[in-house]
Order: structure tokens, then C-alpha cells, then sequence
């Protein structure tokens, strides 16, 4: 997989107000660029919702799947055999530095290759009381668990700015599954290296995110040998 379309839509209940996000897109795993330009329906985003926030809890699986790599390895849209989903529902956190939860959503996907398009089904509630953002810290750090055929866990860290200047912290925890019997032959770290967002204040927002994958456990193999030989020498 290189360059693919993407059809993506989001059915949404927060605050207690419905509103859809729809639109499309391209990804390119040879640049690990996902970029996506979105709509909201005519109710608009409720108070306290920041679309800010979405590409690493709403969107984070969809940047996942083209995130490139210099070898050979495989992530969870090439293991899934092009089709995976988020089940049961992803949870994404956001507090600010008092520990005030600020922000938790509950985000169901999936995710099918058919005819050079991805096609991205969302569906999220949840309550958001965010001030309004300003960006998205980078890099951020991904990391995507094995859990056994046809699993695997993802964790994301990452930090927010708000308009005022204060820093928000975010956690987003994501079961992914898929039917085929295969799994992840070891632990994957994503970096996102950019996150740009581009929000009209009304209904439009574009996106655009660029990450590349590197290996969680040849990192913890390095830097355990790193610490065993400070150690010996320290002796």
C-alpha cells in the first residue's frame, strides 16, 4: 500500500448534541502524510468541542494505517489484511494540569480497503468542556501492543496548548481487532512527527498528519543494553 483515498464519516452525540463530521481525503504510506478535509453538519460543533483535539483521539487509527517505514516491517492495516475496527470503543482523556478531566470521549471505527479507497466509519459520545486550542504538541509517541491473533492495544500520550497558553495532557487507549489469524510480530512505537489543524471557527476543519513507525522492542533491547553496559563499566 502507497497512496490510497479516503472516505471518512463520524456519527457524534456529545454534550448531548448530535452533529455529523464528514469528508475525504488521501494517505500516503511512502511519506506517512495523512491529509483529510472535513465538514461538520449544519448543528455545527457544540460548545466545549474543539475539533482540535480529534486526530489523536477520533482520527488517531486512520494516520496509523499510513504511517511509513524504512524496513520491512508491518503494521496494523497490512497485519489486518486491510480491514480492522476499534472494538469496544476507544477512550480518549483529556485533563489539565490541576488533574480536572476536561474532555472523555468514546470513539468505535472501522476501517476496509475496497477499490483503492479506505473507508473510515466513526461513531463517538462522550462529554468535552475543552477551552478553545491552539494546537497539538509534537512529537508524539504511539505505541501499538500485541494482544494475541487478530488484537492488539494502542496507547497514545500527548500534550494540547489552549489559546490562553496552558498546557492540556491527553490519553487516548484504543482495542483494535480484525478477522484474520495473524498478529503483530512484536510491539510497534509510532512517532508523530506533525499535526496540523485547520479550523474555520464554524464547520470546516482540514487535518493533516505525518508519522512514521519504529520498533517499541529493538528500542527496549538498545536501551537495556545501554544500561547493562554502564552498569559493567560502572563496576
Amino acid at each position: 500500500m502507497a497512496n490510497l483515498k479516503i472516505d471518512w464519516s463520524m456519527q457524534s452525540l456529545v454534550n448531548g448534541h448530535r452533529f455529523e463530521l464528514n469528508g475525504s481525503g488521501e494517505g500516503d504510506s511512502a511519506t506517512g502524510i495523512v491529509a483529510l478535509r472535513l465538514e461538520a453538519s449544519a448543528q455545527g460543533f457544540p460548545e466545549g468541542f474543539d475539533p482540535v483535539s480529534c486526530p489523536n483521539i477520533c482520527n488517531i487509527h486512520t494516520t496509523s494505517a499510513f504511517a511509513r517505514s524504512d524496513s520491512e516491517m508491518q503494521g496494523l492495516l497490512a497485519t489486518s489484511g486491510g480491514c480492522f475496527r476499534v472494538e469496544p470503543a476507544r477512550i480518549g482523556m483529556i485533563h489539565n494540569a490541576r488533574g480536572d478531566e476536561l474532555l472523555r470521549l468514546e470513539v468505535s471505527s472501522s476501517l476496509s480497503v475496497r477499490d483503492g479507497i479506505l473507508s473510515v466509519h466513526n461513531s463517538m459520545t462522550g462529554v468535552s468542556r475543552l477551552p478553545r486550542l491552539q494546537r497539538n504538541l509534537t512529537p508524539v509517541e504511539d505505541y501499538l501492543i500485541p494482544a494475541g491473533f487478530g488484537m492488539a492495544t494502542g496507547i497514545t500520550r500527548y500534550s494540547l496548548l489552549s489559546a490562553s497558553g496552558e498546557t492540556l495532557h491527553g490519553t487516548t487507549v484504543a482495542p483494535y481487532k480484525w478477522s484474520l489469524a495473524t498478529k503483530l510480530s512484536q510491539p510497534l512505537k509510532r512517532i508523530i512527527e506533525s499535526i496540523d489543524v485547520d479550523w474555520d471557527g464554524k464547520r470546516s476543519v482540514t487535518a493533516v498528519v505525518r508519522s512514521r513507525w519504529a520498533s517499541a522492542a529493538a528500542q527496549i533491547r538498545g536501551s537495556v543494553s545501554k544500561e547493562v553496559a554502564s552498569s559493567t563499566f560502572a563496576d
